[in-house]
């Protein structure tokens, strides 16, 4: 279940009328997913690849089951691509810090 208030209010935001499904596919296919649960990276960051997954769909929840199986498969990615800018580049530039809570201004 996804407990965390600033992850819940933009999930609501983004999703609409979809929010209930966007919700159920986190839960059950990042938080409760046990292969990713045992990664001690995936348990000390898993508010944060929740936070870029849901960035990243840009309010589609196609987009959302794209970025939820990448992220199944490396959430190390995910992170970069949420993150960082100009990825391609020798030095990608950090610009967002989804360790933190979204802000709603």
């Amino acid at each position: 279940m996804i407990k965390t208030p600033d992850i819940t209010n933009r999930i609501q935001f983004d999703f609409g009328e979809y929010a209930k499904e966007a919700n159920r596919l986190i839960e059950k296919e990042i938080l409760s997913n046990t292969d990713l649960r045992c990664s001690e990276m995936f348990n000390s960051n898993s508010d944060r690849i929740v936070r870029c997954i849901v960035y990243l769909a840009n309010k589609n929840i196609d987009n959302l089951k794209k970025y939820i199986k990448a992220a199944k498969e490396d959430p190390r990615d995910i992170m970069f691509w949420a993150e960082y800018i100009n990825h391609n580049e020798k030095k990608p530039l950090h610009v967002r810090d989804f360790s933190k809570a979204f802000d709603f201004k």
